[in-house]
């Protein structure tokens, strides 16, 4: 890595910051000058002219009844803002604080647990499923397999061949019309 740096990395930024503080960085300052000359001719009084139409007409048609209705729930939400700030300080976070060591014990616990003990059993569990499957089964399902099924395939195949074949001629003998 160190190699990487030395060879690669650091000649190549030190070459790119050259070429970008010679060449790049005046047009970078020249665009941005320009973007913001542009947003303040062009954009900015289209957006407050936006905002001030946006404002009359929540004045005319929204303002009071939202005032209305701030007024009514402030009381409340004041008491509830005070509660709640009371149960967390006194309940929930002491509560917090006295689990905290317990929770980083069990999360330890757990890891070890899962990345020592139960990881490691169920990769010996599987190679040592997949062997017993490969050597011992598997030679037993081929020969069973070869002894019984494929011998009954093989008829199946056959009568199916015999049936097509009866069907192909019945076919062809109702297709030709008697000669009387």
């Amino acid at each position: 890595m160190d190699s990487f740096d030395q060879h690669v990395y650091a000649p190549v930024s030190s070459f790119t910051k050259k070429q970008y503080n010679t060449y790049g960085a005046h047009r970078v300052e020249q665009a941005q000058k320009y973007a913001e000359a542009e947003w303040a001719k062009i954009v900015y009084p289209q957006v407050q002219n936006a905002q001030t139409k946006v404002y009359a007409q929540y004045n005319q048609y929204l303002g009071h009844h939202v005032n209305k209705a701030s007024k009514a729930i402030t009381p409340f939400y004041h008491q509830i803002s005070d509660s709640l700030g009371e149960i967390y300080h006194l309940s929930i976070l002491p509560a917090y604080k006295v689990a905290l060591p317990y929770a980083r014990q069990a999360y330890a616990q757990g890891h070890h647990l899962t990345a020592r003990i139960i990881f490691p059993s169920v990769i010996s569990a599987r190679e040592a499923s997949w062997k017993f499957i490969s050597r011992t089964l598997w030679p037993y399902v081929r020969v069973l397999y070869g002894d019984n099924v494929e011998p009954q395939l093989v008829r199946i195949r056959e009568r199916l061949g015999r049936y097509k074949d009866q069907q192909k001629v019945e076919s062809a003998m109702e297709s030709v019309e008697p000669i009387l």
